[in-house]
């Protein structure tokens, strides 16, 4: 059975505790649903679940335009996944409930759900970005790149709305428009933004930000090196430094979304004491733009 949410607060009186079960797969779902915890369900903000006979919860979901519709299996059942996934895209392709740009979710939900569900539109479904989900309990030690970290400041958002809209490009071949990077790097700095800076010269050279701050459970994002920078240990040491804020802090865990098609700069991120944890892969429908 779906179930749509009339409130936000709703849904998470109904599931919080299910996604607290694994806040690192979780966590987009949740941190979008705490985000908007006051708010009225609606089209653009649809919050939901798919459960069982015996009112077991399968799926839980969220659509949050213009992000991707997210799902979170909280069952570790593959076939009762599949089973939820394909019950979830029937009733979004009779009911259509609310428009959503792509798919996030685990590679058994994602091929369960494009079996049945086509777009009103008819536009074809792509894969942006097949990723990993990381976790990590205790650092590892490493030895530091030459330099310091420090936080961002409000001098230097127009470096990392650039920075923010190469990655952009070089992760998912997207042009993010400098207002929709300026607003992301803004957020995030509110939340915990870190700058590694050249010994000597103080110019920053990698950023990481701490952000989707859960029960347990920080996730790292915004991880970004210029290419002149790279190979450097830069970002390693970046991020090895915001994860030892995190757990000092009393957080049990950090959290990480990797590309499967970066293999070495995730050995980067292993050496620090990340471990996979989950597959999770981004679907975006190809629409023509209009002129």
């Amino acid at each position: 059975m779906v179930t749509f949410y009339q409130t936000v607060n709703s849904f998470l009186e109904q599931n919080e505790k299910a996604m607290l079960a694994n806040e690192s797969a979780s966590c987009l779902v949740l941190g979008n649903a705490k985000a908007e915890r006051d708010k009225l369900c609606v089209p653009s903000r649809m919050f939901g679940n798919v459960q069982d006979g015996a009112g077991n919860i399968l799926l839980i979901f969220c659509n949050y335009h213009p992000f991707n519709l997210c799902i979170y299996a909280h069952t570790p059942d593959r076939e009762l996944q599949k089973w939820a996934a394909a019950e979830l895209a029937h009733t979004l392709t009779e009911q259509n409930p609310f428009p959503f740009n792509g798919l996030t979710a685990n590679r058994t939900v994602c091929d369960a759900f494009f079996e049945i569900y086509r777009a009103p539109d008819d536009a074809p479904v792509f894969l942006a970005s097949p990723m990993d989900i990381m976790e990590l309990t205790g650092l590892s030690p490493i030895t530091l790149a030459p330099g310091f970290q420090r936080e961002a400041e409000e001098a230097d958002v127009p470096l990392l709305t650039r920075w923010n809209q190469e990655f952009e490009w070089e992760a998912l071949k997207e042009r993010r428009s400098t207002e929709a990077a300026e607003k992301s790097v803004r957020r995030a700095i509110k939340s915990g933004f870190y700058l590694y800076c050249e010994e000597g010269s103080g110019q920053p050279v990698s950023g990481a930000s701490t952000t989707r701050k859960m029960e347990t459970t920080v996730t790292i994002n915004h991880v970004y090196t210029p290419p002149s920078f790279r190979g450097k240990g830069y970002a390693q040491s970046n991020v090895y430094l915001a994860c030892r804020r995190v757990l000092e802090s009393g957080y049990q865990k950090c959290a990480l979304f990797v590309s499967q098609t970066n293999p070495i700069s995730n050995r980067v991120y292993e050496k620090i004491g990340f471990k996979i944890t989950e597959d999770q892969y981004d679907y975006r429908f190809k629409r023509r733009k209009l002129d």
